[in-house]
């Protein structure tokens, strides 16, 4: 079903059109329009309710493509772009050179929400025009209407938006880079670009696009929605029709200025002359507010993060066919050069040239943009192979959506990575991530942390038992050169912890027992970073591992049903071996043979020294019950740790009622991390309870309580009072029928005793 009226006017004619239209008197309050703008943005964003109903929308048929009753009554919400565009220039008239805009009758603050509401409406609308895309089992009609006398309107032209649109731009983006114009004209291909083309209209103007891109040097803004268009352009264009190695030599080549990297290197030395940094283009201040984040800081995330989504997107063959028809993967030779495509080794190549900005102590410029431009390379590399299993199970549970999505997106033909190919690139990102970790930069070590959780999840089994070796070692008391490292490695702890777990409990399991030992000692009085690390490895520790009892194992994989959905109407379940058929890409022979053939200097090959990569230990269970028992033991010591801290605690940071509104003695920066740790505090404990048996609890209340009644704690009253919540409030024991219930709190009863003891 069609919404709307099809434009079948020429340019000239909508452009005269356009003029007429914004000549007309206008007068709608700024209040009442953000108003509107706010439910519209409502209905249309990418979670709205009118999802359901776009071009981007899969419609798969349920018999096949015959187009039966079923399939012809899907509807599709049309809008139309120049309707929108309208709006948008009443609402900033100077996105046209030639225009100026009117008087403000209002302030700036409600002109900028009102601008932004508009980009936003627009953005969210690509969905809805009208490119020529209909369900399966559409019937066309001519402009006299169908046979039975119903009124329709006719289907236009594939691509009509987007031909349009491009018509209208093309000449300022090739033609006129040497002004302000092709700014203008990326800023409306950027806005009203359809979500939805044919691969034909993208092989036919993506040589143009970049012959525009590569017109320009040294704009940040227009590189950055150069990138999105072609970050939109990749779902839709086959793999094997277009040669996308052009594209990734340029992203390559622009990456050293894009990154800061000093590759001319730096020096103190001032004997000899420097030459003047390169200048660059910039939007004008007005256009920026088209295309801007609100910052500088997520301006540049959101610039990384599309780069490396292009970078991941050209890595590997061109098509999963070479591979999978051509070649017999039993028979394929050890991981080099040779085997690894094209595109894989010149970014192989990148990384090898930028790893020794990536030292601890090499801080300058570039240590920031390396930092997140390895979270997002890594975070693109795991969610590729992600994909590539999600797509395996498709295929075997509803192979009529995966044939459809296919159809739909061309591009998910090319995810799959070849396992040779994947361990060159883990072998690559992991010394750069471990490096990171211990960076002097808290930001760069922070992307360290999610960058080895992101490669950790494409292989656990061979890469968690190293890093976690690694990280005891720098918490070791004996090892005094690596003291330093102890935050570090305590967050790379709480990292790794998960995927370990998840694939091998006996990763985990088994250094269980040191892990504990070395751990205990974060907790310091005196450093009150190390000890919130600690506290939230611990935190994370009980959520998966409990303390005390004589639980075994659960074995995920024997219950192929993860769900009862007996009553979840409505709910689709794609699969029920999702993990198995992720896990089968690190299990292929190719990819074993790639990882064996790895030197044994290499960080990712040590797992081959240090663990049993054969499969989990057959004495799973014995293993659950050693680490329950080590829990126990480990739970008075931790509270002694934490009885430690509540006495050694002094005055804490408070907010003033003065001028400044902070405390005389404390900034505000004090104010947030105190709150920051009572935080974590209470959530450790709250779950340190929770996980105990009946037996280990007891024990923990007896101590809690001997605690309680011979320490005074004028300072830590409130850290107290959160060791006491979280002892009362994780024991419930409610029994007995009808009207008689007994409510049973042994935590509440033990603690009320010692605390209203001097009450009267």
């Amino acid at each position: 079903h069609n919404i709307g009226v099809t434009d079948g006017a020429t340019g000239i004619e909508a452009q005269l059109r356009l003029e007429e239209d914004l000549s007309r008197p206008f007068a709608l309050p700024s209040p009442a329009r953000e108003s509107l703008l706010s439910v519209a943005l409502l209905l249309m964003t990418k979670k709205a309710p009118f999802r359901s109903v776009s071009n981007t929308a899969l419609y798969a048929s349920t018999s096949g493509g015959n187009g039966n009753a079923e399939d012809s009554n899907r509807w599709l919400f049309i809008l139309h772009w120049r309707a929108l565009l309208r709006m948008l220039l009443r609402t900033a008239p100077y996105l046209d050179e030639h225009k100026a805009g009117t008087p403000p009758m209002s302030s700036s603050s409600r002109q900028s929400g009102v601008l932004k509401r508009t980009v936003t409406l627009i953005r969210s609308s690509r969905r809805f025009f009208d490119q020529g895309v209909r369900p399966p089992g559409w019937k066309a009609v001519l402009d006299n209407g169908s046979s039975d006398g119903e009124s329709v309107f006719p289907v236009p032209q594939k691509d009509s938006t987007a031909r349009a649109l491009w018509d209208v731009t093309r000449n300022d983006l090739l033609y006129h880079t040497h002004s302000n114009s092709c700014f203008r004209a990326l800023i409306m291909l950027y806005l009203f670009h359809p979500s939805r083309c044919s691969s034909e209209f993208y092989l036919e103007v993506m040589p143009q696009w970049l012959e525009s891109w590569s017109n320009v040097d040294r704009c940040p803004e227009f590189d950055f929605l150069w990138m999105v268009m072609f970050c939109r352009a990749r779902k839709y264009v086959s793999p094997e029709e277009y040669d996308w190695g052009s594209l990734r030599r340029y992203l390559l080549t622009q990456c050293g200025y894009w990154l800061q990297i000093p590759v001319g290197g730096v020096s103190a030395d001032k004997s000899f002359p420097r030459a003047a940094p390169p200048g660059k283009r910039s939007f004008p201040s007005r256009l920026k507010a088209f295309v801007g984040s609100g910052s500088k800081y997520e301006e540049g995330i959101d610039f990384v993060s599309k780069v490396t989504k292009l970078l991941v997107f050209c890595a590997g063959p061109h098509t999963t066919k070479l591979l999978s028809e051509n070649s017999d993967p039993d028979k394929m030779p050890d991981v080099s050069s040779d085997n690894i495509s094209e595109g894989s080794l010149e970014i192989l190549r990148f990384l090898s040239f930028v790893k020794p900005y990536f030292n601890p102590s090499n801080i300058g410029t570039w240590t920031f943009p390396l930092g997140a431009f390895l979270h997002y390379l890594s975070y693109e590399l795991c969610h590729r192979v992600g994909n590539t299993a999600g797509l395996k199970t498709l295929k075997n549970d509803h192979p009529n959506i995966a044939h459809q999505l296919l159809k739909d997106e061309p591009y998910l033909q090319c995810m799959d990575l070849p396992g040779t190919e994947i361990v060159a690139f883990l072998d690559s990102l992991l010394p750069l991530a471990q490096q990171a970790l211990y960076s002097k930069n808290g930001n760069v070590s922070h992307a360290g942390e999610t960058s080895l959780l992101y490669l950790t999840q494409i292989d656990p089994a061979r890469a968690s038992p190293p890093l976690i070796d690694f990280s005891l070692r720098a918490l070791d008391v004996s090892s005094v050169n690596l003291s330093h490292q102890a935050p570090a490695a305590l967050s790379a702890l709480s990292r790794l912890l998960q995927p370990g777990l998840r694939r091998d409990p006996s990763i985990i399991l088994s250094r269980l027992p040191e892990i504990l030992r070395l751990t205990l000692a974060g907790i310091d009085s005196n450093d009150q970073s190390k000890t919130l690390r600690t506290l939230i490895f611990y935190r994370n520790l009980v959520m998966w591992v409990p303390v005390g009892g004589s639980a075994n194992l659960p074995n995920v994989y024997e219950s192929k049903k993860a769900l009862d959905r007996g009553g979840a109407d409505g709910t689709m379940h794609v699969s029920d071996n999702l993990n198995e058929v992720r896990y089968s890409i690190t299990d292929s022979p190719i990819y074993k043979r790639a990882f064996e053939s790895l030197p044994e200097s290499s960080v990712f090959f040590q797992a081959s020294i240090t663990t049993n990569l054969d499969g989990p230990d057959v004495d799973a269970d014995t293993s659950m019950r050693e680490a329950m028992l080590t829990m126990s033991d480990w739970s008075l010591a931790f509270l002694d740790r934490v009885y430690e801290i509540l006495r050694a605690a002094g005055e804490q940071e408070k907010v003033g009622k003065g001028h400044s509104g902070v405390a005389s003695r404390h900034t505000s920066v004090d104010v947030a991390q105190a709150k920051n740790f009572s935080r974590i505090m209470k959530e450790t404990l709250c779950y340190f309870f929770s996980s105990m048996d009946d037996e280990t609890f007891v024990s923990a209340l007896r101590s809690v309580t001997k605690f309680l009644e011979e320490e005074t704690l004028p300072h830590a009253a409130k850290d107290a009072s959160l060791l006491c919540q979280a002892v009362a409030s994780t024991r419930f024991d409610l029994s007995g029928n009808g009207d008689c219930v007994t409510d049973k709190n042994p935590g509440f009863d033990a603690l009320m005793s010692v605390l209203a003891e001097d009450l009267e």
